[in-house]
């Protein structure tokens, strides 16, 4: 006889103002070596714009890049 298996419980817990620009800044520091504060300025800056969209060569900056738009109400 087949079991189906039961479903189980997901927990989710929404992160506080600090532990949400904590993250972002961990993210930055570990992709590319620099702090969130400094990632969002070169972004804001026009730094990155020839090249976030060059998934094979940078990856993981189109995210950093969505990430930084949901941290900016936050820093005020």
């Amino acid at each position: 006889m087949a079991t189906t298996e039961q479903p189980t419980e997901t927990v989710v817990r929404q992160l506080s103002r600090e532990e949400t620009l904590a993250d972002f800044d961990a993210q930055v520091r570990k992709r590319l070596g620099i702090s969130g504060e400094e990632f969002a300025r070169q972004l804001d800056a026009g730094e990155y714009d020839d090249i976030v969209d060059d998934v094979v060569e940078h990856p993981g900056l189109m995210s950093l890049a969505m990430l930084a738009h949901y941290i900016r109400p936050l820093e005020r």
